[in-house]
């Protein structure tokens, strides 16, 4: 499986807009080879120069959602998890230049988490990980 999006490329800078204070638009990710065994997706977005500080945490995203537009609106069953600086997503606002990570999981299963338990995440998640991919963006104010 793979993640990608159209606005950055892994391991290169991405659109201010993004940022908190320049907008707070969410990414957009593309999402290919999906296994077929998959129930369910998890999103993760963290900053990996911040202490893994949590920005985005989505779960029980449906197992064929393959495109994933900027400032989506979920529906259905999904949740939108809480994070460290709020609800949904909280887009980057770095004092210098950090690396931003969105990572999807692909699920056997869904995942039984309230919104605001989003720390949980990992663990919930243990045992029920097929398999899971990465995208790397960087961000500078």
């Amino acid at each position: 499986p793979t993640v990608s999006s159209s606005s950055f490329s892994d391991g290169e800078l991405m659109p201010q807009s993004f940022g908190f204070n320049a907008g707070n638009v969410s990414p957009d990710l593309e999402i290919t080879n999906i296994p077929s065994n998959t129930v369910s997706m998890s999103l993760t977005m963290r900053d990996l120069d911040d202490s893994n500080s949590w920005h985005w945490a989505v779960w029980n995203i449906p197992s064929d959602k393959e495109r994933i537009g900027q400032n989506v609106s979920w529906q259905g069953t999904t949740v939108v998890g809480d994070n460290d600086f709020g609800t949904g997503y909280v887009g980057p606002f770095p004092p210098s230049e950090h690396r931003y990570e969105i990572t999807i999981y692909y699920l056997e299963d869904i995942i039984d988490l309230a919104q605001r338990d989003y720390g949980g995440l990992p663990t919930a998640m243990v045992g029920k990980i097929i398999a899971q991919t990465s995208i790397l963006g960087l961000y500078r104010p």
